[in-house]
């Protein structure tokens, strides 16, 4: 399969998700402050002006009546919106609290999906039914598949776009890739509670450290980071809603800075870069490819701010004066521990990991001899990998 043909709506995706969306909607008594201010978010397109007026006149997309005009943009000029069909929307909220777009851009209602292959079918063409990221797709005659970036086994990473059907999700395209250090959901919000979302039927379980930017409606678009469980359920890191209006309580933040101080034991805690303080819980991403987070690394912080408080959604270690080397991603069983705990060196799939006090263990009580652990770390000249993360599941057969 072509990768053009493979990416035909990926940039929809993309301008979705590089944006960060974390204000929560605005009160009725906020609309006359924030008239002409620009208000977006992307959901499920309810309705459309019929023809031949269309695309002037009303829309509804996830609730809210937006206005379209002579002077929107709506992209792709060739789709025509239906019902069922998802929308980006940018607009410009009146005096009376009304909204009229400045451009919508239309997407098919695709749900994207990012995780392990769990299960796929003894069908030589893959036809049937796999399980990724503890979800049961279905692959077809009509699916488009593409091993370049890695092959389709199970153990491996696949990245799939599907529709939700009467029958469950059905594969579009699919592809393999790297791993990855999470499992990435995007779909439309369907319902939500104080301990779980499903989004475009995938339901994640949302407990008190997932962190939640942005204020969930029925039919917004949201992403989720989740990690996948002993059981096959979904444990929300992050859910990232796909709505911003002016005025909310909790303001974006982005900046570049350096790592003045960090928690005594491990990354999770307070850290001072650049003299603010940095709250990093169990959900933020620690991006550690380019050096390790130690002090006097130089970093990248995206979170969201509440007065001086300010909590981390992704930290990118930029530079580091931790020995560098090339970040490497493997998996394989744990050959060797430390004597005593776990702080020390490891042997995992014949390489020699060093585990610090900075690196991030999931499910740290199957550390054994014969567990499976995957690790991302940076692979220094000698060969030793200094482990950012290591996420261990049991050995495999009776326990």
């Amino acid at each position: 399969m072509k990768r053009q043909a493979f990416h035909k709506w990926s940039w929809l995706f993309v301008a979705l998700l590089l944006a960060f969306l974390a204000g929560a909607p605005a009160l009725p008594a906020q609309a006359q402050s924030a008239a002409g201010l620009e208000v977006k978010f992307a959901g499920v397109i309810q309705a459309v002006p019929a023809a031949p007026g269309y695309p002037i006149g009303v829309w509804r997309v996830a609730g809210r009546e937006i206005t379209v005009n002579a002077s929107t943009r709506i992209l792709p000029r060739s789709v025509v919106a239906t019902a069922g069909m998802w929308a980006d929307v940018t607009a410009k909220r009146g005096a009376d609290g009304k909204l009229t777009a400045q451009q919508m851009t239309v997407m098919p209602a695709e749900i994207r999906i990012k995780g392990p292959i769990g299960a796929k079918p003894a069908d030589p063409k893959g036809l049937g039914d796999w399980t990724i990221a503890g979800q049961k797709i279905t692959v077809n005659a009509d699916t488009k598949i593409s091993q370049r970036g890695a092959p389709l086994d199970v153990g491996n990473w696949a990245e799939v776009f599907a529709t939700k059907t009467g029958a469950g999700l059905v594969a579009l395209r699919m592809r393999g890739i790297e791993r990855q250090e999470d499992v990435d959901i995007f779909g439309a919000i369907e319902s939500f509670s104080a301990t779980q979302w499903v989004l475009s039927g995938i339901p994640l379980t949302v407990v008190t450290s997932t962190l939640i930017l942005g204020a969930p409606a029925v039919d917004l678009l949201a992403q989720a980071s989740a990690a996948l469980q002993e059981d096959g359920s979904l444990l929300a890191l992050r859910l990232k809603v796909s709505a911003k209006e002016p005025e909310g309580q909790r303001q974006p933040v982005a900046f570049d800075g350096t790592v003045e101080a960090l928690p005594a034991n491990g990354l999770i805690g307070q850290w001072t870069v650049s003299g603010k303080q940095v709250t990093v819980s169990a959900a933020t991403a620690i991006n550690q490819a380019k050096g390790l987070a130690v002090v006097g690394a130089k970093v990248h912080v995206v979170g969201w701010q509440v007065g001086e408080r300010i909590t981390a959604t992704l930290i990118v270690v930029l530079e580091s004066p931790a020995p560098g080397g090339q970040f490497v991603r493997f998996v394989g069983p744990i050959e060797k521990l430390p004597d005593t705990g776990l702080i020390g060196d490891w042997r995992v799939a014949g390489r020699t990991v060093r585990v610090t006090e900075n690196t991030r263990l999931a499910a740290p009580r199957y550390a054994k001899i014969g567990a499976i652990a995957e690790v991302g770390g940076i692979q220094g000249a000698d060969g030793i990998v200094t482990a950012a993360w290591i996420k261990i599941t049991p050995k495999p057969g009776p326990r």
